[in-house]
């Protein structure tokens, strides 16, 4: 069943950016500021069940700048898209800088996957954190984190899968889980 919707999702997303002889998807993608990327959350469930709506199951995109010695020492939340409510949740912005201020493509996201009725005191279903190298493509992009969550069991929720895809030319890379 798992595969079946991790699947499903590949197929959406190649459907997204076309395959072999289809044209670049004609988006008129926002103009990331320079030394920043757009990014926003578009949630999938693989296994939904109406039980999802009252749990207010939500993704938070949080980027992390670490020291020299690879210890956090500051967080921003990017993104943050909670599954019953619309489609992409509002755009937010990952900066090309480490902690020192240099310019860098690599970057330090952390996936962290909330439920629970009450927001002020969420369960924490998954979280990850992980570095990415973007890609020149995907740099200074207008990009959309695709993710499919599935649940586990009670009000625990996994993050099967990320992809982020650059809306202006349809290219997707898999963020999560790490290649």
């Amino acid at each position: 069943m798992r595969s079946a919707s991790i699947l499903a999702v590949i197929a959406l997303a190649l459907g997204l950016a076309g395959c072999g002889g289809m044209p670049k998807p004609n988006i008129t993608a926002q103009k990331a500021k320079p030394g920043t990327v757009n990014a926003r959350v578009a949630l999938v469930a693989s296994n939904y069940g109406s039980d999802w709506d009252k749990e207010n199951v939500t993704l938070f995109v949080v980027q992390q700048w670490r020291n020299r010695d690879g210890v956090p020492v500051k967080e921003e939340t990017v993104a943050e898209k909670a599954f019953a409510k619309g489609h992409a949740g509002a755009r937010g912005s990952i900066s090309l800088k480490d902690a020192e201020g240099s310019e860098t493509r690599r970057v330090f996201l952390k996936f962290e996957l909330k439920s629970g009725p009450d927001p002020l005191n969420q369960n924490v279903s998954a979280a990850i954190t992980r570095e990415w190298k973007l890609s020149s493509s995907m740099a200074e992009a207008d990009l959309v984190f695709l993710a499919a969550i599935s649940r586990t069991g009670g009000n625990n929720y996994a993050i099967d899968v990320v992809y982020a895809q650059n809306l202006a030319t349809g290219e997707i890379e898999q963020v999560l889980p790490a290649n």
